[in-house]
């Protein structure tokens, strides 16, 4: 599973806190100035999105509203870019409007899978170590693609294997714990 990236996790954001549950930048111009939270969450949306700041800056006479959000979050947020967005955020205050949306959207289902296949990958090398599994046993008996399988346990790399077959190998390997214990 391929991570969400944050601006397409502020766009779903934004079409939730809009009324008429949109991205449309006519119909949110229309909408910020009622509701504190959605402007607040498009105003980073337009930061992280470069395809709408080009919209924005066509248009930025007939969306006054939304041009004056993005001008000011640009300058509030001086420095920011795509790159830096975690130890930039990391060095906000714990109330600021950014930090608290990146920590919402880490705490998507994205980042648990991520921190399961963690300690997954952590009991599966224990265990091969245990057992003297080799990767390639891994791999053959359970008709896994080795360069994922290589990549997960060698290097590190949690986005190579699916949450499903990491949960393969461990029982594949606490199978066999129980064979030499039986």
């Amino acid at each position: 599973m391929k991570p969400k990236m944050f601006v397409s996790y502020l766009s779903s954001y934004v079409k939730k806190l809009s009324k008429h549950y949109t991205l449309d930048l006519k119909t949110l111009e229309r909408e910020v100035n009622a509701n504190m939270r959605l402007s607040e969450v498009v105003s980073l949306w337009l930061l992280f999105s470069n395809d709408k700041q080009k919209t924005l800056l066509r248009y930025k006479n007939t969306l006054p509203n939304l041009w004056n959000l993005y001008q000011q979050t640009r300058l509030k947020y001086s420095g920011l870019n795509t790159a830096n967005v975690v130890s930039y955020v990391h060095s906000l205050d714990s109330f600021d409007p950014l930090r608290k949306a990146y920590e919402a959207y880490q705490s998507t289902e994205y980042f648990s899978i991520k921190k399961q296949k963690k300690l997954f990958r952590e009991q599966i090398l224990r265990l091969q170590k245990l057992h003297q599994v080799t990767n390639y046993r891994l791999y053959t008996d359970l008709n896994l693609n080795h360069g994922n399988i290589n990549d997960f346990l060698k290097n590190n790399r949690l986005e190579k294997l699916s949450l499903k077959n990491t949960k393969r190998m461990l029982k594949y390997l606490n199978a066999l714990t129980h064979q030499e214990q039986g």
